[in-house]
């Protein structure tokens, strides 16, 4: 079976070749993939030592050994392989009315020698032979000194690793991407500080605290410093002496009061918001469903939301094609045996059961295939 599984930081572990010009890397003729793993797992499975890598390439983003991880490369590496085609003619007509052909490779008549034999009992015969070009892929395991294991051919003649961009150039001969929030960053960060700069100014002036003299709390110190946490029903205060000896009660002199709103960090809230909405897309405005309003306006401002996300759609559009790509190249190798059965789905939507490369009749050109 052909199984897609997503490649997790492919940013800083996937490589192509750089002359890799297209966007879905279909004309890549190399691929590097890193993985890691533990050091433990590594000596016990490659039995090396994973200091073997050399330490010229400094990186201090990213580290190919690092005390607990070691990283390995898998490599897809294309070969182009010219290769013999022979073409047969058999005695009964297609359906447009031409000669029935099957092309097979010298490949195919080496590991099966009863293939030829069976072509030519079923009224075939050798009509031409051609060279062609034949693309194979190659993979390898590598650590940082030598190539770890040959894995030989995989299935398919594409490589098997597909790229999603959100937004991609080539500037200089560079490949350069981005993705939807990189250019909100900045807006962000500083929605990020006023949202902090907000809760500290709350947190710290949540009450209005009194302000004392120091003979007024004489002895009631810890009384008034554990208020916050024991919840005293009062507090005690001592009573002052006036100018002329009186005993005065003991009022507080004032209270702290909480800070007002600068008007500046209103602004900059308002601004930076918006900021966001520009970048990302306003969403509100479509999921707003207005009555009394006809579908063709709903269709258009549908329409015009669409086109803020439209580079992203296209590129997945491109992504998944290239997908159904490398899977039929992988399947035609894969899907061979007899008797394999499938599932597809039909113009109708439905699901039904077939059986591969099972003889059948058509009754209208009398031919079988």
């Amino acid at each position: 079976r052909v199984r897609f599984e997503p490649i997790f930081d492919a940013d800083s572990c996937v490589f192509f070749d750089l002359n890799a010009k297209r966007q879905d890397k279909s004309d890549a003729k190399r691929c590097y993939v890193l993985s890691g793993m533990p050091t433990s797992e590594y000596k016990e499975e490659y039995n090396d030592d994973p200091a073997s890598w050399p330490k010229e390439i400094q990186r201090t983003e990213f580290d190919w050994s690092t005390p607990d991880t070691v990283y390995i490369a898998e490599l897809y590496e294309v070969e182009e392989k010219k290769e013999l085609i022979h073409v047969f003619q058999g005695i009964a007509l297609s359906e447009n009315g031409e000669p029935n052909e099957i092309k097979v490779s010298e490949t195919e008549l080496k590991e099966d020698p009863d293939k030829l034999n069976t072509l030519v009992a079923t009224g075939f015969h050798e009509v031409r032979q051609k060279r062609v070009k034949r693309k194979r892929v190659h993979k390898y395991i590598m650590s940082g000194a030598k190539v770890l294991s040959d894995e030989g051919y995989i299935a398919g003649s594409c490589i098997p690793i597909i790229p999603f961009y959100g937004k991609r150039w080539m500037v200089d001969g560079v490949e350069r991407c981005m993705g939807h929030v990189r250019l909100a960053k900045d807006a962000q960060r500083l929605v990020n500080m006023l949202m902090s700069w907000l809760a500290e100014m709350s947190a710290r002036f949540d009450i209005e605290k009194p302000i004392l003299t120091p003979e007024q709390i004489a002895g009631h110190a810890m009384m008034w410093a554990q208020d916050n946490v024991a919840k005293y029903p009062y507090l005690l205060a001592n009573n002052i002496t006036g100018p002329s000896g009186e005993i005065m009660p003991p009022n507080q002199i004032a209270y702290t009061k909480a800070p007002n709103i600068p008007p500046a960090m209103a602004a900059l809230m308002q601004i930076a918001e918006q900021a966001l909405q520009d970048l990302l897309g306003n969403q509100q405005a479509g999921e707003e469903m207005q009555s009394n309003i006809s579908g063709r306006v709903v269709e258009l401002i549908q329409n015009r939301l669409d086109m803020q996300v439209y580079i992203y759609m296209s590129n997945m559009a491109k992504a998944i094609k290239r997908a159904g790509e490398v899977w039929l190249s992988m399947m035609k190798d894969i899907a061979v045996e007899e008797g394999r059965k499938m599932k597809p789905i039909g113009p109708d939507g439905q699901t039904s059961s077939v059986e591969l490369s099972k003889a059948a009749y058509d009754p209208e050109t009398a031919n079988d295939y």
